[in-house]
């Protein structure tokens, strides 16, 4: 016999589904690791084109190095968040909270030392903006409700 204590403590929905806005959240989990893969390819492959790496100076190949480093960490980091999302791992809120500080504070930095760099090189373009701005609202809109809403609390238990 149950009473009404066991019936409020009941786990069946524990791992519950990926529906409401966790759908939405899935679709850009999903769809960030190709796009991440297909801008570095794009952004990258310039430097070893036609001989081209042969005559960058030695700090920006430093530079480009890091930077190629850091965005595979970045893109292997986005896969994770793709497997612990449909397993609904425990783990996902944070490792996800992680990869949206990491990126926007990746581009910051990259940006600054860019314009480091090259300092006669307008390095803030409508572009970057652009970017900066929709990686900020992203987080913005995303970290807390990670963060706050019960969905994910009871979504992400194994």
């Amino acid at each position: 016999m149950s009473s009404e204590g066991d019936i409020n403590n009941d786990t069946s929905n524990e791992g519950a589904g990926l529906g409401g806005w966790l759908f939405l959240l899935g679709i850009s989990i999903v769809v960030d690791p190709i796009r991440m893969i297909l801008e570095g390819i794009s952004d990258y492959r310039h430097f070893f084109k036609n001989g081209g790496w042969q005559h960058t100076d030695s700090t920006i190949q430093y530079f480009v190095i890091s930077e190629i480093v850091i965005y595979c960490i970045l893109t292997i980091m986005s896969v994770l968040l793709v497997y612990l999302f449909f397993c609904k791992k425990r783990l996902f809120p944070k490792i996800f909270i992680i990869s949206v500080v990491a990126t926007f504070v990746f581009n910051i930095a990259d940006l600054f030392i860019s314009s480091l760099l090259f300092p006669h090189l307008m390095i803030l373009e409508a572009e970057e903006v652009k970017a900066l701005l929709g990686l900020l609202v992203y987080g913005l809109i995303w970290i807390p409700y990670i963060h706050y809403s019960e969905q994910v609390k009871i979504t992400f238990v194994r």
